[in-house]
């Protein structure tokens, strides 16, 4: 979680933003506010698997069908991250950042796909 934080604080460096971090378990649907919108990190031990933003919640809902296979849509990255991976939601941290500012929340979500280049974004994915 130091290469998030990390990437976090140096872009605060820079924009002087005010933040707020929650870490929880990715299945602990109770610690998501239904209304929340953010940036969310989806990390598994030391690697982060995806860099969003949005309400969360239902951004947490949408990869959870992803990541079971039973999506409409299926990117390439999270078919790869359920098959050949084999990847497992109950191994997944949920970390959501809070700023005061749509604006800021733009530019911290590029910054971070940018900083900690996420296996499964399709900015990222090959």
């Amino acid at each position: 979680m130091d290469k998030i934080t990390d990437a976090i604080q140096k872009v605060r460096n820079i924009w002087q933003f005010e933040a707020r971090l929650d870490f929880v378990d990715f299945m602990d649907r109770s610690r998501i506010n239904k209304k929340a919108r953010g940036i969310y990190i989806i990390a598994e031990g030391d690697e982060v698997l995806y860099v969003g933003k949005g309400h969360i919640a239902d951004r947490h809902e949408k990869h959870l069908k992803k990541i079971r296979g039973t999506s409409n849509v299926e990117p390439r990255g999270w078919r790869w991250l359920r098959t050949v991976r084999k990847s497992q939601p109950e191994n997944w941290k949920l970390i959501m950042v809070f700023t005061n500012s749509r604006s800021v929340d733009s530019l911290l979500e590029g910054a971070l796909i940018h900083e900690l280049q996420p296996l499964v974004n399709d900015e990222v994915f090959g």
